[in-house]
């Protein structure tokens, strides 16, 4: 539940300025404020005053992505992972890893994402070795396909299916 007390800290920009203000805010109302800042209603209205030349200073400072869990990128060894490194080569394992990175940061900023567990090439849907397509799955459940024509959608348009 949003804004429960069983709700750990999220780090953000309200946090920070929290901490920087001496303003005294609870946890709960913190964890409120993300997910408002992390909604796709607020990013509208940030691409609305940003298209009326109106600016954004405020909202861009206050979006906050998901957490990313330390164990969410996989050990592209060649000897742990040999059908991969014949299917790719090393040029497209390096690309893997590119694609691992940008896909994790964009669907961090999605509001359908709570937090990053995983994040694998996906060989059916990619076209090795030059077309890369990764799976990226949250905590909540929603897994995310990211390809190069995802990049190009806003955070808030990336499509998922639930997994549990």
């Amino acid at each position: 539940m949003i804004g429960s007390s069983k709700e750990p800290l999220k780090p953000s920009y309200i946090h920070a300025l929290q901490l920087k203000k001496g303003v005294p805010m609870h946890v709960p109302m913190i964890n409120l404020l993300n997910e408002v800042l992390r909604s796709s209603a607020f990013r509208l209205l940030a691409a609305v005053l940003q298209a009326s030349g109106m600016g954004t200073a405020g909202l861009a400072l206050a979006a906050t992505p998901a957490p990313v869990a330390e164990s969410t990128y996989l050990d592209y060894s060649e000897a742990d992972q040999p059908e991969l490194y014949a299917l790719w080569g090393k040029e497209g394992i390096e690309r893997i890893k590119v694609m691992e990175r940008k896909a994790v940061a964009h669907v961090a900023l999605s509001p359908a994402c709570n937090r990053i567990i995983t994040v694998e090439p996906k060989s059916a849907k990619s076209t090795p070795p030059t077309v890369v397509v990764v799976s990226v799955v949250c905590d909540n459940g929603n897994r995310f396909y990211v390809g190069e024509s995802e990049l190009r959608k806003a955070p808030g348009e990336l499509t998922y299916e639930k997994l549990f």
